[in-house]
């Protein structure tokens, strides 16, 4: 038949382990070993296509029907595109192996953004989890075969958006909107809290310093009635 490399996430992304698909048709292969393999694959494949289905979790009656149809749905669709010879054929490699590295360095910058927003949706605190872990669930995501390639669409994208906007600005105006688009190009927002840290900050050093602060800045840069005597 053929030789197919594997992704080993774990292992790193790019990561492959080859197989001789030929070994499966061998008689002597055991049978319980192949039906496995047939069973995960077939898992795999027709699992494809969920991910903007609600999950059955949690429901009852009709609501649960309901998404249980839907899902199913998909499934039939998938092993009919199966049985049609129609199924996305992925080539059993990593689909950032050979990538020019900065758009992979964009894709893994991109991922990790995914994880942190994750543990946060979740209700959970990026504090507690090591960079390591995010970096490790980060990969797994770029791996994946369908997350995987839209992470490296939207990074090519970046890359080449960032790339357009590095030729020199001519005027201040033309480098601020060249500078503004960038930002926007990488995803990058303004936390709020520490925006609001930093101009309290700077309205503290101006008052001290006697220079001319207005009375509405003076006044949200003030803590709180009884903040100050809080904690004694």
């Amino acid at each position: 038949m053929a030789k197919i490399q594997i992704p080993i996430p774990k292992a790193g992304v790019g990561v492959t382990f080859e197989v001789d698909t030929d070994t499966f048709n061998d008689d002597k292969f055991p049978l319980p070993v192949y039906l496995e393999i047939m069973l995960q694959g077939c898992k795999t494949l027709l699992n494809r296509g969920q991910s903007k289905l609600k999950s059955s979790k949690g429901l009852e009656g009709k609501a649960l029907a309901d998404a249980q149809k839907a899902i199913l749905e998909v499934v039939q669709k998938q092993y009919d595109s199966m049985l049609a010879g129609e199924t996305r054929i992925t080539g059993g490699k990593a689909k950032l192996k050979g990538v020019e590295r900065e758009v992979k360095a964009e894709a893994m910058r991109l991922a990790r953004l995914a994880v942190r927003d994750a543990i946060k949706a979740s209700g959970g605190k990026i504090s507690h989890y090591s960079a390591k872990k995010i970096t490790e669930a980060a990969e797994e995501v770029l791996a994946d075969e369908e997350r995987g390639p839209q992470f490296m669409e939207i990074a090519k994208a970046n890359v080449a958006k960032r790339h357009e906007l590095d030729e020199g600005a001519k005027t201040p105006d033309e480098a601020k909107a060249k500078g503004s688009e960038l930002i926007k190009a990488l995803g990058l927002e303004a936390d709020p809290k520490l925006v609001a840290k930093a101009e309290k900050s700077a309205m503290e050093k101006k008052a001290k310093k006697g220079e001319k602060v207005s009375a509405g800045v003076l006044a949200q840069a003030k803590p709180a009635a009884g903040q100050s005597h809080a904690k004694h």
